[in-house]
């Protein structure tokens, strides 16, 4: 069996080597929706976005072909005899679907997760990572969100399943950058303003889909990740199997929301999400409500799991001791080398961290497989933030631009990327109670 899937892996190596009551919204046809190009889109915004992109793909995956992390996961991971890295479960499991190509991927995205979480990993890396996933979780919440605005239906942004399996594979910092800047050209959401002619109504989401939005979240990108986090309490299969079942999320993500609100409006014997005529049948008041809903969720967990780190960062070496003999499951996390510095601030883009595959301790791919993370979470996440700073400059004109950075300021304090993206967003969202912003309608 080894021998079968070694021809492929060794394909897949040279393959990826290469790769480092309320508004009426009318549903646009999909290929008119393609062609549309916003006129107003500012190109210095779109500028942004692709630098972000550009930087982050180099500091992260163009590091992977350079430091030894790349050369670490086909030695240990893809190709036989498949033992793992020092320290993670054992036995690997290198078998997900019994299909070559597929499994091979899978491989690399597992071996690159196991260095993560496996083995002796410093407790620094542990607690950037357990915030990296929360950030990305709840960005990822807020794009799925765009997804599905009226504005969005029928348009290439609406496809946000597709961009989450692209960027599983070719990262979130390049593939993010790119759908904002898709967005920013062909939504038209990105062309609300007072002065545009487009309707607020554009924002509205169906109400049952709002609903289960933090339930599918919940079970397709959350409780796969716990036996990612916890390998000692599962079996190794158990472990492994967790990983590769969370890469295709976005697939199990566009499932499960699909199966919940068809049979919540079932169940509840609601309206279609649409009529006849491809209208909006969510009313504003009601929609407000039940969005709030889902930028409470993407705030509370974002600042819970932010302020947690923080606490633990900047807590004075007694309560930390304290807290060690307290709970002990937290013992590795308080030690004097958690620092903000060693937690947060990455090496610079020409100086990754380096191994060698070929004397490669437990927990070495930690720090490398981390500042990954950092400038995939940092660039792709910053990303989403310009983009939210120029709806919300286009569309908000209650709030002055001070008033605006302040409150990014003190979110992005308390829950970071998400916090900040949700407080934009959320008060964008609210300019659909506007009434001459209601009864305008779209081109």
């Amino acid at each position: 069996m080894a021998a079968s899937s070694q021809t492929p892996a060794t394909e897949f190596r040279l393959n990826y080597s290469r790769l480092s009551g309320g508004g009426k919204v009318r549903t646009p046809h999909t290929l008119k929706a393609i062609k549309e190009v916003n006129p107003d889109s500012d190109p210095q915004n779109a500028a942004g976005l692709l630098g972000c992109a550009l930087v982050g793909g180099y500091a992260a995956v163009g590091s992977m072909s350079k430091n030894g992390f790349g050369d670490a996961i086909f030695s240990y991971v893809v190709d036989p005899p498949h033992v793992g890295f020092p320290g993670a479960p054992r036995p690997l499991l290198r078998e997900y679907t019994g299909f070559g190509p597929a499994d091979d991927v899978l491989a690399v995205l597992v071996g690159y997760f196991s260095g993560l979480f496996d083995g002796d990993v410093a407790p620094e890396c542990r607690v950037f990572a357990l915030w990296g996933m929360a950030q990305f979780a709840m960005c990822w919440t807020l794009l799925a969100l765009e997804g599905l605005r009226a504005g969005n239906r029928g348009r290439l942004v609406s496809w946000t399943s597709t961009m989450g399996l692209i960027f599983q594979t070719a990262s979130w910092t390049i593939t993010v950058p790119l759908w904002l800047i898709l967005h920013l050209f062909t939504s038209p959401i990105a062309e609300l303003s007072p002065a545009s002619s487009v309707s607020a109504s554009v924002l509205l989401v169906d109400l049952w889909d709002l609903a289960v939005l933090p339930l599918t979240v919940a079970f397709t990108f959350i409780t796969p990740t716990v036996a990612m986090f916890l390998p000692s309490h599962f079996s190794p299969a158990a472990h492994y199997g967790a990983i590769a079942l969370w890469q295709p999320f976005p697939l199990w993500h566009s499932i499960v929301q699909f199966l919940l609100s068809r049979l919540a409006r079932v169940v509840d014997r609601a309206p279609p999400a649409v009529d006849a005529q491809g209208c909006s049948n969510t009313p504003p008041t009601a929609f407000l409500a039940q969005v709030k809903s889902v930028y409470s969720f993407v705030t509370l967990l974002s600042v819970a799991v932010q302020v947690m780190a923080l606490q633990l960062i900047f807590a004075p070496a007694a309560v930390r001791e304290s807290l060690a003999l307290s709970y002990p499951g937290l013992g590795v996390f308080v030690e004097p080398s958690v620092t903000f510095a060693s937690v947060f601030v990455p090496r610079g883009p020409l100086s990754a961290p380096a191994v060698d595959p070929a004397s490669l301790g437990s927990g070495d791919l930690a720090p490398l497989a981390v500042y990954f993370l950092q400038y995939d979470m940092y660039f792709g996440c910053g990303a989403m933030l310009l983009w939210a700073l120029y709806l919300h400059r286009n569309a908000v004109k209650k709030t002055t631009g001070l008033q605006a950075a302040g409150k990014v300021l003190w979110w992005f304090a308390l829950g970071g990327f998400a916090g900040a993206l949700s407080t934009l967003l959320w008060e964008r969202d609210t300019i659909i109670e506007e009434p001459e912003k209601a009864e305008k309608k779209i081109q």
